[in-house]
């Protein structure tokens, strides 16, 4: 989970509305995700503030669990970040709330699976198509 924070929590004092959880992804489709942009929104709705913001940073995977300060949602690398860049070093729990608050919700296990299934068998596909042209291209 590349951008995630290390563990789960859950948002201190501030719980989000309820919403239906028809949609997936946060968008509605699996490869969706939320924008820095719009996790301000949720921040200055309910006065969120992110676990890696409390902490003073946020974790990265470097040979093992690295914490990275002043890295959080709104400095993805220790500098702000622009609106239109995914949020990252969020909890689990964290990024199911801002999902719910947009009426969504994350991908469950088994719809990851999935599309890591179909994005592996259509990457092999076309290598496999790059293999063949190239062949025939190259005596």
């Amino acid at each position: 989970m590349h951008g995630f924070y290390a563990g789960r929590t859950l948002l201190a004092q501030h719980a989000l509305p309820s919403a239906p959880t028809d949609g997936i992804g946060c968008c509605g489709k699996l490869s969706s995700h939320r924008t820095i942009g719009q996790v301000k929104t949720v921040a200055k709705s309910i006065r969120f503030v992110s676990r890696a913001e409390q902490e003073g940073g946020g974790y990265i995977y470097e040979s093992g669990w690295t914490k990275k300060s002043n890295w959080n949602w709104r400095q993805p690398f220790g500098v702000p970040g622009q609106d239109s860049e995914p949020a990252v070093h969020l909890t689990f729990d964290e990024a199911q709330s801002i999902c719910r608050f947009f009426g969504k919700r994350l991908p469950t296990d088994q719809e990851w699976t999935q599309a890591y299934r179909v994005a592996a068998t259509t990457l092999e596909l076309h290598r496999r198509a790059l293999s063949s042209a190239a062949l025939v291209m190259c005596p």
